[in-house]
């Protein structure tokens, strides 16, 4: 009813990640929200959300946007010139 809360849902769809997969899986998220937003609206909260994770559990992979930010602009620079 009203009020309930749906732990047994969310607890399901929480997973285990290891470290660079969560970083891989984060990464990829703010990716595919770049092609439908613009980069001043790539939020901690947008990308925590499409990669299906809490924004307090995006602090354990990136310090800030803006980590999260120079790692993309990275791995885009990596993809270009591979």
């Amino acid at each position: 009813g009203p009020g309930a809360t749906p732990t047994s849902m969310t607890a399901k769809r929480r997973v285990r990640r290891k470290p660079e997969d969560a970083e891989r899986e984060i990464l990829d998220a703010a990716e595919r929200l770049l092609r439908e937003i613009r980069f001043r609206d790539l939020t901690v909260d947008a990308v925590a959300a499409a990669a299906n994770m809490r924004r307090s559990n995006f602090y354990n992979y990136f310090k800030d946007r803006n980590e999260l930010i120079v790692r993309l602009v990275d791995r885009i620079g990596d993809e270009m010139f591979a």
